[in-house]
């Protein structure tokens, strides 16, 4: 197996591993048995735990795009900037654990808050920012704070998908509804902020 392959089959190993137990729950012997290698050669890739753990949430989050939804009014743009997000929590769980973590205050090696941070606030700019445009377009409420709005819709989001993947994992019983909660966060948020 090639080095750039070895590398990307622990990078791999580790973002699965982190996003299942967090920080301190990942355990370096079980990274390495799943990605088949010699834990030896992460030390030698990574350099410590705190190194891997950096790599593989820059790497995660290097996957999310940057972007978020459009659409011709605001309550329609809402709805689906959180549909956009939440699928890319889907595709990408172990997102939502670093951001938990994180915004915890678990303890996690710097350069990973500093990833997460930015992406955090890069998102809450962005959903703030549809906020803002509605209320100046007159879709949303002048009263409604663009932050709080934010915070809500990436609070709910990130809590579903980490309840997603407890339930996934056998962890809990399962929900019992099948709902695509998703978009009823979306929903219910851009009817909060649309006037009545």
């Amino acid at each position: 197996m090639a080095d750039s392959s070895r590398r990307k089959a622990i990078l791999d190993s580790a973002k699965l591993e982190f996003g299942a137990l967090g920080y301190a729950g990942a355990r370096i012997e079980r990274i390495a048995a799943t990605a088949g290698v010699n834990k030896q050669l992460i030390f030698h890739y990574f350099g410590s735990k705190d190194g891997l753990y950096v790599a593989a949430v820059d790497a995660l989050f290097d996957e999310i795009p940057a972007t978020l939804a459009t659409a011709a009014t605001a309550g329609e743009a809402l709805r689906r900037t959180a549909s956009d997000l939440a699928a890319l929590l889907r595709e990408n769980p172990g997102a939502a654990r670093a951001v938990a973590d994180c915004a915890m205050g678990a303890v996690v090696p710097a350069g990973a808050s500093s990833v997460v941070g930015g992406w955090l606030a890069s998102t809450k700019e962005k959903i703030a920012g549809v906020v803002v445009d509605g209320q100046r377009r007159g879709f949303f409420r002048d009263d409604i704070d663009p932050q709080n709005v934010a915070n809500t819709i990436i609070g709910a989001l990130v809590g579903d998908s980490l309840l997603d993947g407890l339930y996934a994992s056998g962890g809990a019983k399962s929900r019992g509804v099948v709902t695509d909660s998703y978009t009823d966060i979306g929903k219910v948020v851009a009817d909060y902020c649309a006037w009545r």
